[in-house]
């Protein structure tokens, strides 16, 4: 029986690459949290952004942590 995570040890998963009207940013764990909570720019050196970066833009906008 599985854990019901999806989780398989020794078999690797593939990223699913950025839908249309999607977004994803890649980067250090310190860097993506300082972005979430408005303390970094998105365009930041060492984060990667994939997709739509006008998504980004408006849900920064319109999310508030804290």
């Amino acid at each position: 029986m599985g854990r019901g995570d999806g989780a398989d040890p020794g078999h690797e998963r593939a990223a699913r690459p950025a839908l249309p009207r999607s977004v994803a940013i890649r980067g250090p764990l310190t860097d993506l949290l300082l972005i979430i909570y408005k303390r970094r720019p998105a365009r930041s050196a060492g984060v990667e952004i994939l997709g739509d970066e006008k998504l980004l833009d408006f849900w920064r906008e319109r999310v508030s942590f804290g």
